[in-house]
């Protein structure tokens, strides 16, 4: 019956083209243990998801390509390697298998905050996978995509074992190994679901790490904006960092859907006829819900700071248009100077043009100053212009008033209109 919701379509991408961007550029773990030892073998190697590795799966002389064998072998579900190439945010799911098995799986996906030290005193965010290329200011636009999936017995028949299976998540390899045989005797086998929950204790604190790296970045911004630096931060840096934000806000709420989707079935899910698997199960489920508080410190301290994002973003927006205005004022300044050189000079220009013109010649002994009898024409040319001029501007101006009336009755009037008819 399990076989009816697998998909061999959706693995195509990772046998036919490896190399497509759509599959995650990562590796695969496998973990097993039986009988509460880690096995050390070819599936405990690290190997990466391509059809050429995998055929070395199991057993090197195998023709078969790799990942059709790892899913035949341990009956993995397609829905956990198409929430890889889908690059979900969150996904959570339960199978039990025809052989006796129950798995359970999730995904993850966290934006990634590389902070490197910048030539200044403050740390800048810098995406290390194209330092070839030109920097964006404050971009990372690289994440952790990961997977994880564990099986285990449900049947008495079945040894004790258990298997693990992931990729994209190289920090919780050192922890996993790490667990001593006595751990998983007296713990992880009365409740296997808990070696999922040390995975997501991995994440939180990875999680953690990365808003503290944002919020380090955030803090030098701010002192700068608060400061009134000159210096401050561009506008594509806080668009930058206010996106960053919005990813790990986005990280942060799939990762408790996922903390609460694993609480909600580990009742269901993991066995409680013992007194030892009871015990286990609740040791479980209230590490589970320090975890999930874990998760929800870090969604607090991101709400936190998008708040403060947007203030830092309206501060400068404020600063950037005072200093608009002091320019403005500043040219305004100017322009009023050049007008009252102008007007000083207005009348002494406007006399001497006069006197320059034909209409006043100096007498022949240079004793006297004559009036050409033609005079009278420059005052009848020079007032109906004048007159003119001074009409033409006044129709301008009223034409002008009118229209700015007209656009702000316009605009004002559905909306007084809508007020109006809402308040009868």
């Amino acid at each position: 019956m399990d076989q009816v919701f697998n998909d061999p379509v959706a693995l195509r991408p990772y046998i036919q083209d490896p190399t497509d961007p759509a599959v995650p550029n990562t590796q695969l773990e496998v973990l097993d243990w039986v009988d509460a030892h880690r096995v050390h073998s070819p599936r405990a190697y690290k190997l990466p998801i391509s059809s050429t590795d995998l055929t070395r799966f199991l057993e090197p002389k195998w023709p078969l390509d790799g990942l059709p064998l790892l899913i035949e072998h341990y009956k993995i579900p397609t829905a956990f390697f198409e929430g890889g190439i889908r690059a979900v945010t969150h996904s959570f799911g339960s199978l039990d298998t025809e052989d006796g098995y129950r798995c359970c799986w999730f995904d993850y996906l966290c934006k990634n905050i590389t902070v490197a030290q910048s030539p200044g005193p403050e740390p800048v965010i810098s995406d290390q996978s194209c330092n070839s290329l030109p920097q964006i200011r404050q971009s990372d636009f690289t994440w952790t995509r990961a997977g994880f999936f564990l099986r285990w017995p449900i049947r008495s028949e079945n040894r004790h074992n258990l298997t693990m299976v992931y990729f994209g998540a190289n920090m919780v390899y050192d922890r996993l190994t790490r667990l001593s045989c006595e751990a998983v005797k007296e713990g992880v086998i009365h409740d296997p679901m808990s070696l999922l929950v040390v995975v997501l204790h991995q994440l939180s604190a990875r999680m953690d790490e990365t808003v503290w790296n944002l919020s380090m970045v955030f803090g030098g911004i701010e002192s700068k904006a608060l400061g009134l630096h000159r210096d401050r931060e561009s506008f594509t840096g806080l668009h930058n960092i206010s996106k960053h934000i919005i990813y790990l806000q986005e990280s942060s709420d799939a990762a408790l859907e996922t903390v609460k989707n694993l609480h909600h079935h580990h009742k269901d899910l993991s066995p409680s006829a013992t007194e030892e698997e009871r015990a286990a199960g609740n040791l479980t489920r209230r590490t589970m819900a320090q975890i999930e508080a874990e998760f929800q410190t870090v969604r607090l301290r991101l709400r936190s700071l998008d708040r403060r994002m947007q203030n830092v973003i309206a501060l400068s927006f404020h600063l950037v248009t005072q200093e608009g205005n002091e320019l403005i004022q500043a040219d305004s300044s100017t322009m009023a100077t050049i007008a009252f050189v102008t007007l000083v000079f207005l009348p002494i220009t406007t006399v001497s043009t006069i006197f320059g013109s034909q209409f006043f010649n100096t007498a022949p002994d240079n004793a006297s100053i004559e009036v050409s009898k033609d005079f009278w024409i420059f005052w009848v040319v020079s007032i109906p212009l004048t007159l003119a001029v001074l009409l033409g501007w006044s129709l301008w101006q009223r034409k002008a008033l009118v229209g700015s009336h007209i656009a702000r009755k316009g605009i004002s009037g559905p909306s007084n209109s809508s007020a109006l008819h809402a308040a009868g």
